[in-house]
């Protein structure tokens, strides 16, 4: 059954609702315009790129032996109540397909803290979580670990959560500076340098293909490096490796910090980017690499090779134990509303006042508010 706007939109004025639909139309037709637009230079900018020696065919490795392989995901919610709030963080690894079940299980962080009401709490909790993940990334024994996510994107939300934390002296935030100090600050340089793990961002603005090759001619574009590649790959296939663009986040304490910066800006520096299409009904990956993978051409190829492998299903169009690990950490929010829920019952049920019990422990909202972060 098809749905009807008035089911999609029940909750909005007619006149809204009709105003959206004229919108969706126009929307429609400029999109099927830059669409065709891309595939009618598809075949143009694949020769060039195939003149230039941008694609690499990936080499027949079907007789490679089968490799242990995770996915890491974090997630975070952050329950706002009248007295209090309810901050969780979990980070999670994931094992791939072919890997036997009775191993050693991979490893998981999770946290749930109870602070004063804070204008950062999201922040300093995503900053949390992103500690948990490179946490799970540095001590998981596998042979190739999957961040999902760019490995910048852990250091700007962390660099962010430490300038919301800087002077508060709550639950939260030493939870958070604590794992920082003493374990993951020195932990990533070494996942910028290490031989089995790589990161791959759904989303990235960047596009090597237009500023580090002639692929467009210098000329000014609107796509991105992944859809470009999508464009121009075929099953099989890769472009670069490319170097890293510049991703920049500064921490507070510039003292204190300064010897720190300078190498993790090494370790960006050496960061490579590869885009790889395994197969011909998925779209290409943008797989970032640290140089122990891109600069040796036996391990990129086995990392390529394992890819495809957990690139199984048409239904499923990222390696499978990324999708698994993010429909796992995506359960968060369920969790954390059960345990609310389970808090809020004992609670009233055994205040002096149930009454004043219960609004402490309930929002000044239409409906209790779950914020959890999206990478």
């Amino acid at each position: 059954m098809v749905s009807q706007p008035t089911d999609i939109f029940g909750d909005l004025p007619d006149a809204l609702i009709n105003e959206l639909l004229e919108r969706s139309e126009n929307i429609a037709e400029k999109a099927g315009r830059s669409v065709s637009a891309r595939i009618d230079e598809r075949d143009q900018l694949r020769e060039r790129a195939m003149q230039i020696g941008l694609i690499t065919r990936l080499e027949d490795l079907s007789d490679m032996p089968q490799k242990s392989v995770v996915a890491v995901d974090g997630s975070v919610a952050v329950i706002r109540l009248a007295a209090f709030e309810l901050a969780a963080a979990a980070a999670l690894a994931v094992d791939g397909l072919g890997w036997n079940s009775e191993g050693t299980k991979p490893p998981y962080e999770f946290e749930t803290l109870i602070t004063d009401p804070m204008s950062r709490a999201n922040e300093i909790t995503y900053g949390l979580m992103f500690c948990m993940e490179y946490e799970v990334a540095g001590t998981v024994d596998r042979d190739l670990v999957m961040l999902d996510g760019a490995f910048s994107t852990g250091m700007v939300a962390i660099s962010i959560a430490l300038r919301a934390a800087a002077d508060l002296r709550n639950t939260l935030s030493e939870t958070f500076r604590e794992r920082w100090i003493e374990s993951v600050m020195e932990l990533v340089p070494e996942i910028l340098d290490s031989d089995n793990i790589i990161a791959l961002p759904k989303r990235s603005t960047a596009n090597e293909f237009a500023t580090q090759t002639l692929l467009f001619n210098n000329r000014e574009i609107d796509a991105n490096g992944r859809s470009t590649a999508s464009l121009i790959l075929e099953a099989g296939e890769y472009a670069g490796p490319f170097d890293l663009e510049t991703h920049r986040f500064q921490f507070d304490s510039p003292e204190f910090y300064r010897s720190y910066m300078a190498r993790l800006k090494t370790g960006y520096d050496n960061i490579k980017v590869v885009y790889y299409k395994p197969k011909q009904w998925t779209h290409a990956f943008r797989i970032e690499l640290p140089p122990r993978i891109a600069d040796d051409p036996k391990k990129l190829s086995e990392m390529l090779e394992v890819i495809r492998r957990q690139t199984a299903n048409p239904a499923i169009m990222e390696p499978y134990p990324l999708y698994v690990a993010d429909r796992f950490v995506k359960s968060l929010r369920k969790g954390v509303n059960a345990i609310l829920e389970s808090v809020k019952t004992k609670t009233i049920a055994e205040a002096p006042d149930p009454d004043i019990a219960s609004d402490m422990l309930n929002t000044y909202r239409t409906e209790p508010i779950v914020e959890e972060v999206e990478e």
